[in-house]
């Protein structure tokens, strides 16, 4: 082959390996397309150049040859302009662009249909024409104009770039290539034209390529990050296998047929066969030893999924399990700090920290999440370190934020990164999401536990007084109540002022020597209202420590909770040892079986007494229930209980209570009227005119009634 046709043929060569490559790694994607396109029209050309140029001129074949050439030349450049178009990735003059592309490509296929087909071509002449001038400036016309408007573009495109450095360098990089390879396309087509060498603008062309596949090797050019330069460094090492395999062959296969005097191609098949038998483990084993020793930070990235994804199965606690997820990505990207962190009512909460320059669980909460992945350089005020916010989120709901400090190396994150970190947060997402909804199942069972065991022990309770009961509706004594007393356990009265005794003495020093007096009392109201349902931690610091900051309100908490239990048990050692204040299911809970008497219990029993004994017609046992009813209500609900008292929260509780008095008064009114207690009557509507704060029609009514009898 002469050696000015050996840049030609690098040309096909390397356009051939680059677009087949290319294509069946990336079927989907456009500019891979539209590349692929590209470099069929290079083999094109390059082939049919040197094809026409090695075959005689007699032969048939050299007529085709020129016109595939000539028709080659006239698609080429608009292929590289919608190449280059896809490529650029703006919205800038888009329809002027495609436009552009459109009407380059109508006109380079009807010149090579016309230099496929016409007859009037001058084949002979050297360099091969069009037959007519306007044709000849027509040709000219298409082979300048693409070029030059696809080198404006690329330059036009890589200026307008600011955001993203290493993108930046990508396209200055493809930019640097496309002159290149234009200039060479530019000068061949000028010596085409006056007679000189086109061998050097071909090694300008070849060099462009060149510059291209080293682009798709360094960085990423046109292939998905998964098969871009691991791909094809294995696909140049199979190359250069089955290029020694072959040669080997031919080699081989001549001296053992010689040596043999065979002229079976012995060696080949029983080279075929090993080939076969050992083809797969030999790929697999030399696929992972590059993995380990040339790509070991992708091989990296697939370890730390596979861990990242067994960490939260193997580790039971949602805390624990973002802990060692965070731990193995800081450790395999090399990142110095970051945090996990998870939505709660109260706002943002830290469940999982690395390094030292982590963000404390304050100025976590500060964060705002954003709605997509958002890099940062020192611009966030709560976190200065941060470089990288990702949302954890699944579906549409955010459930928390995944916060990143800088690499160790300063380096940004990179796109594969970012996409490995993408999943990551869906796992970690996934993590939280099954944790809260198991959270939530494990929360209603232990209700209806709690609620089934107090129901028992009031069961229990209720069958241990049922013989003083009926002694209680003989004698008209509140003999319950004196017997209840006599029970060991707490006496709570809660209708008015909180008044508690324990073993016969009121408690008054709720915190002892290491808590506040009213935060602890609070807190016993709270747990004894809140019986059979349990109280959460948050549910306490918002009544009680509303002004503090959490780790405050939470230190407050735990050191209340501990005094109040040693309170209610001397002698306790250590909290998580107490008997009355339990807590499981992320709850604290007051076993109901510690409290031995409660004027709000006794108070329903005794109107449910008084109003069984009203329907069986026993109107003095009623009226003794009655008045024991009405004697057990001192005052509102919680009346001066600090803080809890002061709350919403006892409000709806308060005001039920309130009017089952105002109802027990008028029914003990109705009584007195009927044992012509006219006297007692009037008291007791006026009782309960005022226990109803709001006005009590039926009270006022009554009232009226009875002083218009009393008229002569």
């Amino acid at each position: 082959m002469p050696l000015a046709l050996i840049p030609t043929f690098l040309m096909g060569v390397l356009a051939s390996w680059l677009g087949l490559s290319l294509l069946v790694r990336s079927p989907r994607d456009p500019a891979a397309h539209a590349f692929a396109w590209l470099c069929l029209l290079l083999t094109l050309y390059g082939l049919s150049n040197v094809v026409g140029a090695l075959t005689s001129e007699l032969a048939s074949v050299r007529p085709l040859m020129l016109r595939l050439e000539i028709a080659a030349a006239m698609l080429l450049p608009p292929v590289w302009l919608n190449f280059t178009n896809i490529v650029a990735d703006t919205r800038r003059l888009e329809r002027l662009r495609s436009a552009a592309v459109a009407i380059f490509l109508a006109t380079g296929a009807l010149l090579a249909a016309y230099a496929l087909l016409s007859p009037d071509m001058q084949l002979a002449s050297s360099p091969p024409r069009f037959p007519h001038l306007l044709l000849t400036a027509c040709s000219a016309l298409q082979r300048a104009f693409p070029l030059a408007l696809s080198l404006w573009l690329v330059f036009r495109n890589y200026l307008l770039f600011r955001d993203d450095m290493i993108e930046r360098r990508r396209r200055g990089f493809f930019a640097g290539s496309v002159a290149i390879a234009v200039s060479g396309a530019l000068f061949a087509s000028v010596a085409r034209e006056v007679g000189w060498p086109q061998a050097p603008g071909q090694l300008l062309m070849d060099a462009g390529l060149a510059l291209m596949a080293y682009m798709v090797l360094a960085y990423r050019m046109l292939l998905p990050a998964r098969v871009a330069r691991r791909t094809f460094i294995r696909s140049i090492l199979a190359s250069g296998v089955t290029l020694s395999f072959i040669l080997a062959l031919l080699l081989f296969e001549p001296l053992v047929s010689g040596l043999l005097g065979l002229k079976t191609p012995l060696f080949t098949i029983f080279a075929l066969v090993a080939l076969v038998a050992i083809f797969a483990p030999i790929r697999d084993w030399v696929g992972s030893w590059l993995d380990r020793r040339f790509f070991h930070r992708e091989f990296d990235y697939g370890r730390l999924l596979r861990a990242v994804s067994e960490d939260l199965f193997e580790h039971g606690d949602l805390a624990a399990q973002l802990d060692a997820g965070l731990s193995a990505i800081c450790r395999t990207l090399k990142v110095r700090s970051g945090a996990v962190a998870v939505i709660e009512p109260g706002g943002l909460r830290m469940l999982a920290s690395y390094g030292t320059d982590a963000p404390d669980a304050s100025a976590l909460r500060a964060i705002d999440i954003p709605s997509e992945p958002t890099a940062y350089v020192g611009e966030l005020a709560a976190w200065p370190d941060a470089r990288l916010l990702m949302p954890l989120r699944r579906g549409d709901e955010v459930l928390g934020l995944l916060a990143l400090g800088p690499k160790r190396s300063e380096d940004w994150y990179t796109k594969v990164e970012r996409a490995l970190l993408d999943s990551l947060s869906r796992y970690l997402a996934l993590s939280v999401k099954h944790a809260r909804t198991q959270q939530e199942e494990e929360l209603a069972m232990a209700a209806l536990a709690e609620q089934s065991r107090q129901l028992r022990a009031e069961q229990a309770q209720l069958e241990a007084q049922a013989a003083e009961a009926r002694q209680a509706l003989a004698s008209a004594q509140p003999a319950p109540a004196a017997s209840a007393a006599r029970q060991p356990g707490l006496r709570v009265s809660a209708l008015g002022p909180l008044h508690v005794e324990r073993d016969g003495s009121r408690i008054e020093r709720w915190g002892g020597d290491k808590a506040g007096n009213y935060q602890a009392e609070a807190l016993f109201a709270f747990l004894f209202d809140r019986r059979g349902k349990g109280l959460t931690k948050d549910e306490a610091e918002e009544i009680i420590w509303p002004d503090l900051d959490m780790d405050k309100a939470d230190s407050a908490f735990h050191r209340t909770l501990s005094a109040l239990r040693r309170t209610l048990e001397p002698g306790l050692r250590r909290g998580n040892e107490s008997k009355l204040i339990t807590y499981h299911h992320e709850r604290y809970w007051l076993d109901p079986a510690c409290v031995a008497w409660c004027d709000v219990d006794e108070h329903a029993r005794a109107v449910e007494r008084g109003q069984t004994a009203q329907r069986q017609g026993d109107l003095d046992a009623a009226r003794a229930s009655m008045e024991q009813a009405s004697a057990l209500y001192r005052g509102d609900y919680m009346d001066d209980c600090p803080f809890f008292g002061d709350s919403s929260d006892v409000e709806e509780r308060r005001e039920e209570l309130r009017q089952q008095q105002v109802a027990v008064l008028l029914s003990l009114g109705a009584l007195y009227e009927q044992l012509a207690m006219v006297g007692e009557a009037a008291t007791t509507y006026r009782r309960a005119l005022a226990v109803s704060q709001d006005g009590c029609p039926k009270a006022e009514d009554a009232i009226e009634r009875l002083q218009r009898d009393a008229l002569p």
